[in-house]
Parts: structure tokens; C-alpha cells; sequence
């Protein structure tokens, strides 16, 4: 499923998994809040997730198989 995301996305989905919010993320990978923002939507859309909270949920509920 995650196949389908840039080298970046999945650092993004990786942050997301371990609960840091969006300008968490924005400061430890030196990009902008906007483009973190970008991001999200990009893989709610790649993924078919209707929402952030959809994304958390898949996340926390396949820890195991998201490396």
C-alpha cells in the first residue's frame, strides 16, 4: 500500500506514526509547514483515506507492517 509513496512521503507517514503533528514534522525535516501540509493531503489521496484520522488509524492498526 505504501508502495506507491515517495522516499519523502514515507518519512512523513513514518513521523505521523509516532504522533508527531505537522510543524513537529516541518522542524525535524527542515521543510515548511505548508509543504508538510501538502504532503498529508498527497497521501490521504494515494492512499484513499478520506481524512488524518483515517491515515493515524491504518497506521496505528498495521505497526507491524509499516517499517
Amino acid at each position: 500500500m505504501l508502495a506507491n509513496l515517495t522516499k519523502r512521503e514515507i518519512e512523513i507517514v513514518l513521523l505521523i506514526r509516532e504522533g508527531l503533528k505537522s510543524k513537529d514534522i516541518a522542524e525535524k525535516l527542515f521543510i515548511s509547514y505548508k509543504t508538510v501540509s501538502n504532503h498529508r493531503l498527497t497521501i490521504k489521496e494515494k492512499l484513499g483515506f478520506s481524512d488524518y484520522w483515517a491515515i493515524k488509524n491504518f497506521l496505528q492498526n498495521n505497526q507491524n507492517r509499516i517499517k
